[in-house]
């Protein structure tokens, strides 16, 4: 083919596009008026952003998990207007959103437990992908695998009930119809084993350029001088300059991705100038604020990655019956399941969408090396690299963002003696005598923390304690001192070096700012950090 057509909805038979130009009109002002309603709609979201899987992972991962109900509505809503105008967004992962806000208002409605709100999350997950891809094993690993981050029989139950209720709603009540459809394989070769390595090589470096560009994309839009919802509208202009060139990029993903595996609908030139289309306005429009996700695009992305490798082969005769299905599917799987951070969920989207293992087992050679070069590349997935940023940080497990929301706080000893800074040395030990501590604390006029005096010291200097002036001028202030929001992760951290038997305490941000307020001993951060993980180990491990 020599140049890209418009297909008509419901069959293959096709019109080549007329060119009038008063078709131009709609084409431009179309996605610039949805640019502004959307703009419009995230304005009245919490943080000015749609929401979206991001926010359902650090909800899942929150001590008290949930969702705005309302938040999640109007980013539907967005979300929707975004697709409904042509934007290179997916539906998938606002699907899981939705389903995972839902969950997450039933909690609230019932109040439920932590372990159960998060658990909720995981539900509606399950259930939106199980729904949206016929797929309900992969509706429950996407639950443990993208949001959770854990497996456990306790919440194996309802994630699993949960997937299966939206694959009978999906599959039997409504008789959707999968996502696609590909014909028996053919035997595949031993030597085709070797073009999948590169399709999971090549697809990893594909999957991190459009990581990158859509974070840079975000970055210039920040450095736009204009109004936050107003900025999806200059999205919305690059959408319909291109859409003039090209108007099939405004049709949906799932339909472009369906006719890739129609044989020789798509020239290699046609495939690549769409594949080009699709990765610059996914990063612009993901970038500069039009609502949706990343899942949809980047299948799209890499079927006509896959499908361009073997419509190549073909031409050039390197390997005889070349089954191009395979390698649309092998390149779906390279370069989303990095993005999403979800291999496991991708190989049993593969079987439970086609029922071969053949296909299968192809496509989890490109899963395996996209993986792995992807995870050197920019990480586990997009959403870890922007919960990094936003400093929530999941790599290192999920011990270390719940012990960094818990504050020493509740842990503060304010039961001791303080000694204002113009207080005599005797004063001072008499005072430990009495208490029998081994450190005093010395405050100045305004209450702020002046510094400690030990034990040690005033054996020291006991001939002379009457003549050795105020506690202000011995007092020492410590190399370590916590404040009010210090976090558990953060004073564990931070008394790998420490000797002693207390650390001061001061106040944080707000009123009294500066102040001393008590002090936390060495023994009770130990003891709230063994909880935590022992609390965090047996929602994870426990099986009722």
């Amino acid at each position: 083919m020599n140049n890209l057509l418009t297909i008509p909805a419901n069959n293959i038979s096709l019109e080549p596009q007329g060119k009038k130009w008063y078709w131009a009109i709609p084409t431009l002002l179309i996605p610039i008026l949805a640019g502004l309603a959307v703009g419009l709609i995230i304005r009245k979201i919490s943080n000015n952003a749609p929401h979206g899987i991001l926010e359902s992972i650090k909800a899942a991962h929150n001590i008290k998990p949930s969702l705005p109900l309302r938040d999640g509505l109007k980013s539907s809503l967005a979300v929707i207007v975004s697709m409904g105008s042509g934007a290179s967004v997916g539906h998938y992962g606002p699907i899981a959103h939705l389903g995972t806000t839902i969950g997450s208002a039933l909690t609230r409605v019932f109040q439920a437990t932590h372990f159960t709100g998060s658990i909720a999350i995981g539900c509606g997950a399950a259930a939106a992908i199980a729904t949206a891809f016929n797929a309900p094993l992969a509706g429950i690993v996407f639950s443990h695998e993208v949001i959770l981050r854990h497996y456990s029989l306790r919440s194996f139950a309802p994630i699993a009930i949960s997937a299966s209720t939206g694959y009978f709603m999906s599959h039997v009540v409504f008789e959707r119809p999968p996502l696609f459809e590909v014909e028996q394989v053919e035997n595949i070769l031993p030597t085709e084993y070797a073009v999948f390595v590169f399709i999971g090589i090549t697809g990893a470096f594909i999957a991190a350029g459009l990581v990158r560009s859509v974070l840079k994309a975000q970055q210039l839009s920040r450095s736009v001088p204009v109004q936050q919802h107003l900025k999806p509208a200059i999205a919305g202009i690059c959408l319909g300059i291109t859409a003039l060139w090209m108007p099939e990029i405004l049709n949906l993903s799932s339909k472009t991705l369906e006719l890739t595996f129609v044989n020789e609908f798509f020239s290699s030139s046609d495939l690549l100038l769409i594949f080009i289309a699709r990765f610059l306005l996914t990063a612009i429009c993901l970038g500069f604020g039009f609502a949706g996700g990343i899942f949809s695009p980047s299948l799209l992305i890499g079927a006509l990655f896959g499908a361009l490798v073997g419509v190549t082969l073909e031409s050039l005769g390197g390997i005889e019956d070349t089954n191009v299905a395979v390698y649309i599917i092998c390149g779906m799987m390279a370069v989303t399941s990095p993005i999403v951070g979800a291999p496991l969920t991708s190989i049993l989207i593969i079987i439970e969408l086609t029922g071969s293992y053949d296909l299968a087992t192809a496509s989890m050679v490109s899963v395996v090396f996209s993986n792995l070069i992807a995870y050197r590349l920019f990480g586990r997935s997009l959403f870890d690299l922007q919960l990094r940023n936003q400093q929530f940080d999941l790599s290192m497990g999920r011990d270390k963002v719940i012990l960094n929301q818990i504050s020493i706080k509740s842990y503060i000893n304010r039961d001791i003696k303080i000694y204002e800074s113009n207080s005599s040395m005797r004063l001072v030990w008499e005072g430990l005598k009495q208490t029998g501590e081994t450190e005093a604390y010395v405050v100045d006029e305004t209450h702020r923390y002046a510094g400690t005096i030990k034990l040690p010291y005033l054996i020291s200097i006991y001939e002379n304690l009457d003549q050795s002036g105020t506690a202000l001028e011995h007092a020492k202030k410590e190399t370590l001192i916590f404040t009010t929001h210090t976090t558990i992760w953060e004073a564990m951290e931070s008394m790998t070096d420490f000797i002693g038997e207390s650390i001061p305490v001061i106040a944080g941000n707000g009123p009294g700012y500066g102040q001393f307020v008590g002090v936390v001993h060495e023994t009770d951060i130990i003891k709230a950090y063994l909880e935590t993980v022992q609390s965090i180990r047996n929602e994870e491990h426990a099986a009722g």
